[in-house]
């Protein structure tokens, strides 16, 4: 990756101890030989085998190593927002067959903390303020990535849900429904303060593209505005289909078992959960992104023909029930008509 500039490399330089001054400028005279001399040489000798310094310090890792450190460091950083990028590029769908994986971004976040644990303390090639915004933008992805993992099971979640409400196996559809929309919420409680970290974090000390604000905040952005909608959706929908499971079991009492008195409580009931749908989607038109609020007025569309229809058949079950049977079969007519609405955008 690129960074500041070229690697200052430490050269090995030696240091002079100077005893004394003697008055014609010549260094004074040593013996060799002396046990003192002696045992001077080998001290030092020891001292620069061992790595140390002349006052016993530890002159720590070189700044090769160390450059090597953040090199994979940010390979890895950089693997992690392009596989977050790969992974938040679905769009919405009622019915999301979106598979999210994110076993591969938390390998490379892992091998970024390995790294960056290479690094034991500042040197000329980084600061103490550098290595702490490297490690709280790698934990800051961390975060977000563990809140697309649930977004994920959320996804698959609503996916079983609205093939339940293909066969009409609505009570199911309501269950997955409200378990996605648990799983939505959950999943943005990570996103949203991954976000507001992300803010916080000192970017501007490191010189680097590994690390990139505006990057990353584009990718969590999408997914947080994609969750807020499907949060919206499942909100709305959930009073749909329990309206649509009410409207059909009061059709069957209706037409097979003739009890209208049941048939009209029933669709009167059908109704008032079909109008706090239709009110939810047709408020969601206005809070949603513009790529996806077709979606919401076809939702929209689809509840008040609903909401049309059982009231057309709550007439008729009156007017059936009191023996009205031709009042009924019109209202029944009206109710058909309403049902076969055309809400496609």
């Amino acid at each position: 990756m690129n960074r500041r500039g070229a690697l200052k490399l430490l050269g090995s330089t030696g240091t002079i101890a100077v005893a004394g001054c003697v008055s014609d400028g010549q260094p004074p005279a040593t013996d060799d030989s002396s046990p003192e001399s002696s045992n001077n040489t080998s001290a030092d000798s020891s001292t620069e085998a061992s790595g140390n310094t002349s006052d016993g310090s530890d002159s720590g890792e070189s700044d090769v190593d160390v450059e090597e450190a953040l090199e994979d460091a940010e390979d890895n950083i950089d693997r992690a927002v392009r596989l977050i990028e790969q992974e938040t590029t679905f769009s919405f769908s009622i019915g999301p067959d979106a598979s999210v994986s994110t076993d591969a971004i938390h390998l490379a976040l892992d091998q970024a903390d390995e790294a960056l644990d290479r690094i034991e303390s500042p040197t000329d090639v980084i600061s103490e303020e550098e290595l702490q915004a490297y490690r709280d933008y790698v934990s800051v992805l961390r975060e977000f990535t563990t809140g697309l993992e649930t977004i994920g099971e959320a996804l698959n979640t609503l996916s079983t849900a609205e093939a339940y409400r293909n066969t009409q196996r609505y009570e199911d559809s309501i269950e997955k429904l409200d378990e996605a929309g648990g799983l939505f919420s959950d999943g943005s409680e990570p996103i949203t303060s991954a976000r507001e970290r992300l803010d916080g974090i000192e970017i501007d000390v490191v010189d680097t593209d590994a690390i990139s604000r505006t990057r990353t905040t584009e990718a969590f952005d999408e997914l947080a505005e994609l969750t807020d909608a499907y949060l919206i959706y499942t909100d709305a929908t959930i009073p749909f289909y329990t309206g649509l499971e009410l409207y059909w079991a009061a059709m069957e009492t209706y037409e097979d078992e003739e009890e209208y008195a049941d048939a009209e409580e029933t669709f009167l009931e059908a109704s008032q959960h079909l109008s706090t749908a239709q009110t939810q989607y047709l408020q969601a038109e206005s809070e949603v992104p513009a790529s996806i609020r077709d979606v919401f007025i076809e939702r929209t569309c689809a509840a008040g023909a609903m909401l049309d229809s059982a009231t057309h058949m709550n007439d008729a079950s009156a007017a059936a029930e009191g023996g009205n049977y031709e009042n009924a079969r019109e209202s029944e007519n009206k109710a058909v008509d309403a049902r076969n609405r055309s809400c496609w955008v």
